[in-house]
């Protein structure tokens, strides 16, 4: 609650930078204002500057005050979820049900590409639907792959079959081959094919 209290006044404030006014360095005797430059961002200029940062930078930043934590939940910020924007089960406790509250988020409104996180959340029917539900935008899901090893739940041919099914977006899906058979792959490409 204290969290969108303080977001709802981060909006309306400027972000503001101070820097030590040019050629005051060094002087005594001056005021803070006259010691100091400041430059006011509207979010709109402020927000390039964030694409930069990686998902835990962004979450870092966004405690120096309301106004960057205001800008840190921009949607445009947050179209990738994955372990490197800070998305990572390390301690077994995120569940199916967390992760759908986590996305229900609305900074996580125009997620375009999720690789879900390791140690295995339960990837069934019913929670892939959930999951389109709540990221129509998507295009690119990686579930139980990753270019450093396999992560996330060891798919099945199902499993690949309901997320083409489900997802309306979706370009790509990435995944391992341990479980998937050339019927799962070929009646993925046919539902892909469709869209």
């Amino acid at each position: 609650m204290a969290s969108r209290a303080s977001e709802a006044e981060g909006t309306r404030q400027p972000i503001a930078f101070r820097f030590p006014a040019e050629g005051k360095q060094g002087e005594e005797g001056g005021s803070d204002d006259e010691m100091w430059t400041t430059i006011h961002l509207p979010e709109d200029s402020f927000l390039p500057v964030l694409k930069f940062l990686t998902g835990k930078e962004i979450v870092t930043y966004s405690l120096v005050n309301k106004a960057f934590l205001a800008a840190s939940r921009n949607p445009l910020l947050w179209e990738t979820l994955d372990k490197h924007s800070g998305l990572t089960n390390s301690n077994k406790k995120l569940n199916m049900t967390a992760l759908q509250n986590l996305l229900r988020r609305p900074q996580f409104a125009r997620l375009k590409h999720f690789m879900m996180p390791q140690n295995a959340l339960k990837l069934s029917t019913k929670n892939t639907k959930q999951l389109a539900l709540l990221c129509p935008h998507l295009e690119l899901f990686s579930v139980g792959y990753s270019t450093r090893g396999v992560t996330g739940p060891k798919t099945k041919d199902e499993d690949l079959i309901a997320i083409a099914e489900n997802f309306s977006n979706l370009n790509a899906i990435h995944t391992h081959m341990w479980s998937i058979t050339n019927k799962g792959i070929v009646s993925v490409a046919k539902i892909m094919e469709c869209k």
